[in-house]
């Protein structure tokens, strides 16, 4: 019987938009790849129950997770790469797209950069002189005030990877997309910082689950007219 069930799930996966699908049997398909001799729909169950959605289930912290009877180490862990997935998935569509001139097509890419994360976080995307993409490494975690120690590591990461460009961005996880004080003034300073290195700050993103916004549009400093 049980067998039957989660044939009937599987079936419906590939026949139905997931889109129509209710969000418990979204948790019960992956449950069946993690969990394959438990009873899924029952952890599925408990989950939904005890968290409330299935974006709330991916978000939970993983000690809370491993609470849920039938939730053990390798299927808490990962419920918690769901995000890391999806932000790889996203970005694999961009491999043939390697050259960013314009603030629009660098704030999408952006957004599917620190796409899944929680907490704030800071990330650099480095170009050469014709705008194509050298790295982008999200650097560290936390607010972007800790200016000393951030600064260090945006700079050995630019000089080390040669741009003569760089694009920083941070995103607002629980907020909305207005820049704060805080980041105009760290904008400045990174701009300045960056200027005398001989390297050019092109702009500023910032990112969260609704869309994105760039410092240089909003006149907050003078980036690089080009991707305007």
């Amino acid at each position: 019987m049980a067998d039957g069930h989660r044939g009937r799930i599987r079936d419906r996966f590939e026949e139905e938009n997931i889109d129509t699908i209710p969000e418990i049997y979204v948790v019960e398909r992956i449950i069946h790849n993690v969990v394959p001799r438990r009873d899924a729909g029952k952890v599925s169950r408990a989950l939904i129950e005890t968290f409330g959605s299935f974006a709330k289930i991916i978000d939970a912290p993983k000690s809370e997770l491993l609470k849920i009877d039938g939730i053990g180490e390798a299927s808490a862990t990962f419920l918690k790469t769901v995000p890391s997935f999806y932000r790889k998935y996203k970005l694999s569509k961009w491999n043939d797209s390697k050259i960013f001139t314009d603030a629009d097509t660098i704030m999408a890419y952006l957004e599917d950069k620190l796409a899944g994360y929680k907490d704030e976080v800071f990330a650099a995307m480095c170009l050469d002189s014709k705008f194509r993409l050298i790295a982008c490494k999200t650097l560290f975690e936390g607010g972007i005030r800790s200016i000393d120690v951030n600064m260090r590591k945006l700079l050995d990461f630019v000089m080390n990877s040669g741009a003569e460009r760089v694009v920083i961005a941070h995103n607002h996880p629980n907020s909305d997309l207005i820049p704060s004080s805080d980041d105009i003034h760290t904008t400045k300073i990174i701009y300045n910082v960056l200027h005398y290195a001989g390297i050019h700050l092109d702009d500023h993103i910032i990112v969260n689950d609704s869309g994105a916004v760039s410092l240089v549009r909003l006149g907050e400093f003078p980036g690089s007219p080009t991707m305007i």
